[in-house]
């Protein structure tokens, strides 16, 4: 996105810049920090997180694919969150920014047809 839609890029960078998410799919968790100048994936948390959430694969391809909203996974228990409200409204917008700008990004559709491969083949009781 930095580079296909720099707008997009630029305005979550903008929205979060400073604040740091954590992230938990399918029990993995990874930290993002936003800054100015970019997004970085950290080894590990240097600040207080501004939002907490965690989801399966299956449910973060159901909110790009617009089967459910976030609200909606929240309510179902499909997607766990832990922050101030303020901060939680913060990162709903920072999410909708962040799928403006995938859906304009030449290289999104092949990415996601990657990531709902390994998805749909780590479901699969054989792996296959």
């Amino acid at each position: 996105m930095r580079v296909e839609c720099r707008p997009a890029y630029e305005r979550l960078c903008e929205l979060l810049e400073g604040r740091q998410v954590h992230l938990a799919v399918d029990g993995e968790e990874v930290v993002l920090g936003f800054a100015a100048d970019g997004v970085t994936l950290l080894s590990e948390a240097t600040l207080p997180p501004m939002a907490k959430l965690s989801f399966s694969r299956r449910t973060i391809l159901d909110l790009v694919d617009g089967s459910i909203s976030l609200q909606d996974g929240i309510i179902e228990g499909r997607v766990g969150v832990q922050g101030g409200i303020q901060q939680l409204l913060l990162f709903h917008e920072g999410w909708l920014t962040y799928l403006g700008g995938a859906a304009r990004c030449p290289s999104f559709p092949y990415l996601l047809e990657r990531f709902r491969y390994a998805t749909e083949r780590a479901a699969s009781p054989l792996g296959v």
